[in-house]
C-alpha cells in the first residue's frame, strides 16, 4: 500500500499536536515567561522598602548587615545607600550606580548604562535616627532574567518542536499498523483473478473495523458468485430447453422442403405454428422469470392487498382457466377480510401460477379447491389443492427449480417448462413470504402461499 494515507494521517496528527503544543506554548508565555519581570520587580520593591525600614530603625550601621542577607551574587543584584548630595556611603552586591541615573519613584524602572541590556532600579528615601535624610537605591541586571526566559522560550520550542515530531511519527506508526489490513486487502485484490467474484480479501480474525469490512465484502462477494453461478446454469438450462423446439422446428421445415408436397407442407407449417407458440411460452416465462425480484423486495413497491377479496375477484377468470381444461374450482372464501403486506401483484401472480398449476396436472372432471385463512404464528395462508397424481417425494426437493417437471409432467406433451413455481416462490420471497408444497408423496398435491400480515397498530 502507498505510503500517501499514512503521510497524511500523520501530517494531520502532527498539524494538530503543533497546534495544541502552540496553545501550551502560549498559556505558558503568558503565565510564567512574561511575569517573571514584574514578580522581580515586585521583589525589589519589597528588598528596598524593608532595607530602608532597617535603616530608618537601627541607623547606617545596620544597613551592610541587612543588605548582605538579601544580596544574591548569582543574580548580581546591588544596593546602595547615598547621601543627600549623591555621595556613596555604602554598597553591596556588584556595579552600584550612579546617583545621576537614579530618579525616586514608588515603581521599579529600566535604566540603562549601569550594565549590558540595562537595569532594573527603585530609589527609596531612608532617614536614620537624628540624622539627613539618606537614599537608598536598590537594583538588579536584566540580562539575568532575560536569559533565563529565553531558555524557557528555547525549552518550550525544543519540546514543541520534539512533540510534533513524537506525535508525527507514533501517528505513521499507528497508521502503518492500523491501515496493514487494508494494505493487504488492496494487494489481494490487485491480484485478483479472471472471476473478480470468486476474489476474496483477507480476514485476520479479529473484530478490527478493517476485518469486519473484509468479511462483509467477502459475504458480498459469495453471494454475487453464488448468483453468476446461477444465472449462467439458468442460461445453460434456457438454452437446452430452446433447443428442442427449435431443432423439432428446423426438421419440420426441412422435411417439407424436401417432400415437395403441398398437405405435407402444410402439415409441417401447422406444426411448426404450434413450435412457435410454445417457444414463445417458453420465452415469456423465462422473461417474467429474470424480471422477478431476488430477495425481499423494497418497500412501497406496489400497494398491499386483501388475500379474501383478490381470491374472490379472480376466482371467475380462474374458473374460466379451469372450464378449458374440464377441471372445476372450489372457491372457499374466509369470512372477513386478510390483509397482507404483500403487493397485490405480487399475490395475483403467485395465486395464478399455482391455479394454472393445478389446473395443468388435474385429470378432466375433477375439481381444484382454493381457501385462504389466518395462519398459525400469524400471516395468511392460501391453499391450492388439486385433483392431479401429486408429487413424488423423491421429487419434492426439486419441485421449485427451474425447468424441473417431475414424472407427471414430462408425461404429458406440452404441460409448460418447469417455470411457474419457480417464479411463484421467487416472487413469493420477494414480499417476505414463502410457497411450500404440503404434502409430498400423497395425491392431490397441496400447495401453501404464505405471505406476511400488517403489524398490529399500536
Amino acid at each position: 500500500m502507498k505510503g500517501g494515507l499514512r503521510l497524511r494521517l500523520a501530517a494531520r496528527a502532527g498539524l494538530l499536536s503543533a497546534a495544541a503544543l502552540a496553545g501550551l506554548g502560549l498559556l505558558v508565555e503568558v503565565v510564567v515567561v512574561r511575569p517573571m519581570e514584574e514578580r522581580e520587580d515586585a521583589r525589589l520593591v519589597s528588598q528596598a522598602e524593608g532595607l530602608a525600614a532597617v535603616v530608618a530603625a537601627e541607623g547606617t550601621a545596620a544597613f551592610r548587615r541587612n543588605a548582605a542577607h538579601w544580596v544574591r551574587s548569582s543574580r548580581e543584584e546591588w544596593v546602595v545607600l547615598l547621601a543627600a548630595d549623591g555621595r556613596l556611603l555604602a554598597s553591596e552586591g556588584l556595579a552600584p550606580p550612579a546617583s545621576a541615573a537614579l530618579r525616586p519613584g514608588a515603581a521599579p524602572e529600566t535604566v540603562e548604562g549601569l550594565s549590558p541590556g540595562g537595569d532594573r532600579a527603585v530609589l527609596r528615601e531612608a532617614r536614620p535616627p537624628g540624622g539627613e535624610p539618606l537614599r537608598l537605591a536598590a537594583g538588579f541586571p536584566l540580562r539575568g532574567i532575560r536569559a533565563e526566559q529565553l531558555r524557557l522560550r528555547l525549552l518550550l520550542l525544543a519540546g514543541g518542536l520534539l512533540g510534533v515530531a513524537l506525535v508525527g511519527a507514533g501517528a505513521w506508526a499507528g497508521a502503518a499498523s492500523v491501515l496493514s489490513p487494508l494494505g493487504r486487502m488492496t494487494a489481494a485484490a490487485r491480484r485478483s483473478p479472471e472471476d473478480p467474484a470468486s476474489l476474496r480479501l483477507p480476514d485476520g480474525g479479529d473484530s478490527g473495523e478493517f476485518d469486519e469490512l473484509a468479511r462483509l465484502l467477502n459475504d458480498l462477494l459469495s453471494r454475487i458468485e453464488g448468483d453468476m453461478e446461477e444465472e449462467r446454469a439458468f442460461a445453460g438450462e434456457a438454452a437446452h430447453e430452446l433447443r428442442g423446439p427449435l431443432s423439432l422446428l428446423r426438421m419440420r421445415a426441412e422435411r417439407a422442403l424436401a417432400s415437395g408436397d403441398p398437405a405435407s407442407m402444410r402439415e409441417a407449417l401447422e406444426g411448426s405454428v404450434e413450435d412457435c407458440d410454445r417457444v414463445g411460452r417458453l420465452v415469456q416465462g423465462l422473461l417474467e422469470l429474470s424480471r422477478a425480484p431476488r430477495g425481499r423486495a423494497a418497500a412501497g413497491e406496489g400497494a398491499p392487498a386483501d388475500a379474501a377479496a383478490l381470491l374472490r375477484e379472480l376466482a371467475p377468470d380462474l374458473a374460466s382457466l379451469g372450464g378449458t381444461r374440464g377441471v372445476g374450482l372450489d372457491l372457499r372464501p374466509p369470512a372477513g377480510p386478510l390483509p397482507t403486506t404483500a403487493p397485490r401483484e405480487v399475490v395475483e401472480t403467485c395465486l395464478s401460477v399455482l391455479a394454472d398449476n393445478a389446473f395443468r396436472y388435474s385429470p378432466p372432471g375433477s375439481r381444484v379447491a382454493l381457501s385462504a385463512g389466518p395462519r398459525e404464528g400469524g400471516g395468511v395462508r392460501v391453499l391450492v389443492e388439486d385433483g392431479g397424481p401429486g408429487v413424488g417425494t423423491e421429487e419434492a426437493g426439486r419441485v421449485f427449480d427451474r425447468f424441473f417437471r417431475g414424472s407427471a409432467g414430462r408425461a404429458a406433451e406440452g404441460r409448460g417448462f418447469g417455470l411457474g413455481l419457480a417464479l411463484a416462490r421467487r416472487l413469493a420471497r420477494s414480499a417476505g413470504g414463502e410457497v411450500l408444497l404440503l404434502n409430498p408423496g400423497e395425491a392431490g398435491a397441496r400447495f401453501a402461499l404464505d405471505l406476511p400480515a400488517p403489524a398490529p397498530a399500536g
